[in-house]
């Protein structure tokens, strides 16, 4: 009995983890967000976004490391905004 009941704790662990990964909020595109949409990030003000937007018009992002590349962007931001963001757009 024991191990039923743990086998259905985990599945249903997993079934809700699943369904919250779908139904969570969306990640913003480094590559398309305004810059409104940008400074609504941790630590992003206008100035930074700015840069972003500066940046990526001359080289679009491939991956949300490359925001190392931004003045005032480090590991410590860098870290607060990575789950935030996505690369969906790839350059051509």
């Amino acid at each position: 009995m024991k191990i039923l009941m743990r086998t259905m704790l985990v599945f249903m662990t997993l079934f809700f983890a699943d369904l919250a990964k779908a139904n969570g909020p969306t990640r913003m595109d480094l590559n398309t967000a305004t810059m409104e949409q940008l400074q609504t990030l941790p630590g992003i003000g206008a100035k930074r976004a700015a840069l972003i937007v500066a940046r990526r018009t001359k080289a679009p992002f491939t991956r949300p490391s490359q925001l190392l590349l931004i003045k005032g962007i480090g590991p410590k931001i860098l870290g607060r905004i990575e789950p935030l963001v996505q690369i969906t757009k790839r350059p051509m």
